[in-house]
């Protein structure tokens, strides 16, 4: 396997997920320096994983959970905002090509959602963060897929 498969994987997913929040919302990284004061919308990314499980010589199965926190300031303007970001977001969580990003760009394999699972999307509403006008959801999406590496 590629040493810098994992690099792939997160730099594939982060342009994937990132290009939907453009112009839209600020997007973010996780452990990425930040400063969100003065923002009224951020999403954060989190990816767990990829896990690995050979099954062949070069031929792995490979899972990753992505996890997006989405963060909204409360307005009296729009109060279903954090349904629409999350709804945005769901709504984009299919086929991730995975590039190799930093090595030439070219293609590497496609990502899809783990069809083995009941529910490979799952949204959370978190509500109010106390003591403040944020409002916190997350949206986590599944995916698995068998490829050579």
């Amino acid at each position: 396997m590629n040493s810098n498969t994992d690099r792939w994987l997160l730099s594939s997913i982060a342009k994937h997920f990132s290009a939907i929040a453009q112009g839209n919302i600020e997007f973010l990284l996780e452990d990425e320096q930040r400063n969100t004061e003065g923002l009224n919308e951020w999403v954060e990314l989190r990816v767990n994983g990829p896990e690995y499980k050979e099954f062949d010589k070069d031929c792995y199965m490979v899972s990753v959970e992505v996890d997006l926190l989405i963060t909204v300031r409360m307005t009296k303007t729009n109060i279903y905002r954090i349904h629409e970001l999350c709804g945005l977001f769901e709504s984009t969580c299919d086929n991730i090509p995975i590039y190799k990003f930093g090595n030439g760009g070219s293609f590497v394999f496609c990502l899809p959602l783990d069809q083995n699972m009941v529910s490979n999307i799952r949204k959370l509403y978190y509500g109010k963060v106390e003591a403040t006008q944020l409002q916190r959801a997350s949206v986590s999406a599944f995916y698995e897929t068998l490829t050579v590496l």
